[in-house]
């Protein structure tokens, strides 16, 4: 219970901080907080919460987008999936790089996974994507990735959620 409550709290302060982030500092600067609240609640608590907060930041990021609905819910399942199989091959427990590498990785897979969904309906240039969405995304979240999960992992063990 205390699990969904942390994850539903951080979902609405991730998506906040986000819009603005976006909003104060434009394009450039747009770190996926959503995501990294996707893949430490897979780290911390396993595959099921992180399911969980996969829906839950998906539709939460649907609902305000002007995009079709249901691309960052499907693209954020999947990163919280992948998650799962990367930590099967990498454990990160104590480990920066092996972290950061994770989240590089699930940041790749969230980017195409959208590339792919929106080349559906629209017609988008690979060359656009690439400089205005992929580079800022990627510096960004892993600029504030660590400093993220270790915020998180001290918000868990105050509240006395045991990993």
């Amino acid at each position: 219970m205390f699990k969904t409550i942390f994850i539903i709290l951080f979902s609405f302060i991730f998506y906040l901080t986000e819009f603005i982030l976006f909003n104060t500092i434009g394009e450039w600067f747009k770190p996926n907080f959503l995501l990294l609240l996707v893949i430490f609640a897979n780290f911390a608590f396993g595959i099921r919460y992180s399911i969980f907060a996969a829906i839950f930041c998906g539709m939460l990021q649907d609902s305000f987008s002007t995009s079709m609905f249901g691309i960052s819910f499907l693209s954020y399942i999947l990163c919280a999936y992948a998650v799962t199989v990367l930590l099967r091959f990498i454990h990160p427990r104590g480990n920066m790089w092996k972290r950061l590498l994770i989240i590089f990785c699930v940041i790749c897979i969230n980017v195409i996974v959208q590339y792919f969904l929106h080349m559906i309906f629209f017609t988008t240039s690979f060359k656009h994507l690439f400089v205005h969405i992929f580079i800022p995304e990627v510096v960004s979240t892993l600029v504030v990735a660590n400093m993220t999960i270790e915020f998180l992992k001290s918000c868990v063990s105050r509240l006395y959620i045991h990993l």
